[in-house]
């Protein structure tokens, strides 16, 4: 009879020992799945370095020109139809109306970033028509009778277009700045920064 109290004894504490590991099991699992974790604060403005950028983009020549035309498909009207290519070099192409008639338009870029890393364009080839003037007037022409968004500034003088990429606002905490750009190996880096 005693081993028989034994063997009892032996099983009930192995049943008790499966039922409490079933039950703690249960509770891990539910506490992990069904509870909300501790919330991770983001780190301060002031912690985010002011210099460097905080994250970098990296595009293809095709990506980078779809961004270009949704900005350029915002300014298009009946008297302006501009569509950007990325290729070898730039091109701005479409239609622009000048006094009263409109003109095709064609202008071929060179690409480079500036020290303060904005994007230049410097026009070699341009066409409007069968006007046969200089880079520096069709440039004059250009600023005169398009509204260029904020961040595009013509100098005609030095036969240059700059696209500041910083004005650019993606929401009111975030900007850009172009890093690099390699079209003959189809990469164009852009740098991110957080506001301070």
């Amino acid at each position: 009879m005693n081993k028989k109290k034994n063997s009892i004894n032996i099983w009930k504490w192995l049943f008790l020992g499966l039922v409490a590991i079933i039950v703690g099991g249960g509770i891990f699992l539910y506490t992990r799945l069904f509870l909300e974790k501790p919330k991770q604060t983001l780190p301060q403005s002031s912690q985010i370095s002011k210099g460097s950028p905080n994250f970098q983009v990296l595009m293809t020549k095709k990506q980078f020109k779809s961004i270009v035309n949704h900005y350029l498909n915002q300014m298009n009207s009946k008297d302006l139809n501009l569509n950007f290519n990325l290729d070898d070099n730039a091109q701005l192409t479409g239609s622009i109306k000048i006094f009263g008639q409109t003109l095709p338009f064609n202008m071929i870029m060179d690409v480079a970033v500036l020290k303060n890393k904005d994007l230049l364009l410097k026009p070699k080839v341009v066409s409007m028509g069968n006007l046969s003037i200089s880079l520096e007037r069709i440039l004059q022409l250009i600023q005169a009778q398009i509204k260029l968004p904020h961040f595009i500034t013509i100098d005609s003088k030095k036969v240059e277009i700059i696209m500041a990429l910083d004005k650019v606002r993606v929401n009111k905490n975030m900007s850009f700045k172009i890093d690099t750009v390699d079209l003959a190996n189809d990469r164009i880096i852009l740098n991110g920064y957080l506001k301070q």
